[in-house]
């Protein structure tokens, strides 16, 4: 019995080795697909920089003290709110104020201080008034006196008198003159003192001194904001800058008011067009490169500080336009010439299979690359690399 069970199962699995197992192909993956399209390719020059500001400037109060208001603005709804970085403000706008009740009382006892010196001033010099009418009589009569006393017909004792008069009139207006001197001296030092307390009431605002974005804001309601210390950091974007260093061989090929294309990785779609407005004297100590300065018009805000720009320096077109194909469509790939590679459709076989094909790189334009070697001109490529794909993987082509 055990024998017969022992030859079923035997045979039982001979007749289950014998058997093939099926392979299931796995279902068409379906991609977009481009077709490789002639483009002019030229040798430009290409020099890369930041978008920057044509004037920033630091902000700072001229005194301390505690910070009572942060100016407001609206937003795209018509609420207030405070001014925050970011935000475009106009020429004079009221960015933040100190408490100024302390500068306040220091501008209204200086000026108490000016005009009581002004009326001090104004009594002393109606008493120099006085001193020199009363001196101009007392010097005639001193005149009179002295040729009655040569002619003998007035005594000593008289002359005596009215000489005495008359020296007392003269040390009498020196007095109030000095006087007067004194009390100017007094009003001039009040008056730069209730000057200089006008101006530190003003300078408890700090304003906007250009239209400008605020880069930069260190100070909050409330908080003590100490005189000399940056509160807001504003910069004109008006016209935007963008700086690139040039070597001493390419130097001659730059001359003020050129006209530059500039474009920028965050505005792959749009080009701006801007002017030389500096060339440096001298190379920089350490990368031995000559400062350039474009200057773009920037009216509609849409370069943004910070962002990283290319300056494009055209040259001579390349006769053999070559394929560009969206930037999507590359692949990294080790086994690629150069690293890189695209999925090709190949249809050799009747079916549509996507087959990894090495290629090299060229200039970037825009969204697109040229491919200088590994494709040809009206072949059809997979749109976006980013699929899980293999080498020789079905796929469906779909608009």
């Amino acid at each position: 019995m055990n024998r017969q069970i022992l030859t079923i199962c035997l045979a039982a699995a001979i007749f289950s080795g014998c058997q093939k197992k099926e392979v299931v192909e796995k279902p068409p993956t379906a991609v977009r697909t481009v077709a490789a399209e002639l483009t002019a390719v030229s040798n430009d020059t290409r020099y890369s920089g930041v978008v920057a500001p044509d004037t920033q400037v630091d902000l700072a109060f001229r005194v301390a003290g505690y910070v009572a208001q942060i100016g407001m603005i609206r937003d795209a709804s018509g609420a207030s709110r405070e001014i925050q970085e970011g935000d475009f403000v106009a020429a004079g706008t009221i960015l933040a104020q100190l408490r100024p009740s302390e500068y306040q009382m220091r501008e209204a006892y200086s000026k108490a201080v000016a005009a009581d010196a002004a009326a001090s001033l104004a009594v002393l010099r109606a008493q120099l008034n006085e001193a020199e009418a009363s001196l101009g009589q007392v010097t005639k009569d001193f005149a009179r006196a002295t040729t009655l006393l040569a002619e003998k017909a007035l005594t000593k004792a008289d002359f005596d008198a009215v000489q005495a008069r008359h020296d007392s009139s003269v040390a009498h207006r020196e007095a109030v003159a000095n006087q007067i001197k004194s009390q100017e001296a007094r009003l001039e030092g009040a008056g730069a003192q209730h000057r200089e307390a006008a101006l530190n009431l003003t300078d408890t605002a700090i304003t906007a001194p250009f239209p400008g974005v605020v880069v930069a804001k260190r100070i909050a309601r409330g908080s003590l904001a100490s005189a000399g210390a940056p509160a807001f950091v504003i910069a004109d974007t008006r016209v935007a800058k963008v700086s690139f260093g040039v070597p001493d061989l390419a130097l001659a090929g730059f001359k003020s008011g050129d006209v530059l294309t500039v474009a920028t990785e965050a505005l792959p779609d749009r080009e701006f067009h801007g002017r030389i407005t500096s060339l440096a004297a001298a190379a920089d100590s350490a990368s031995r490169v000559f400062k350039v300065d474009v200057s773009i018009p920037n009216a509609n805000q849409a370069l943004k500080v910070g962002m990283v720009a290319t300056v494009v320096v055209a040259g001579v077109k390349d006769a053999a336009p070559k394929p560009a194909i969206p930037l999507s469509a590359v692949v990294k790939s080790d086994a690629a010439q150069g690293g890189y590679g695209v999925y090709a459709i190949d249809n050799r076989d009747g079916s549509d299979r996507a087959r990894l094909q090495p290629v090299s790189l060229g200039p970037v334009r825009g969204n697109a690359v040229v491919i200088t070697a590994g494709l040809s001109p009206g072949q059809r490529v997979i749109a976006t690399a980013g699929l899980q794909l293999n080498d020789g993987e079905l796929v469906r082509q779909i608009p």
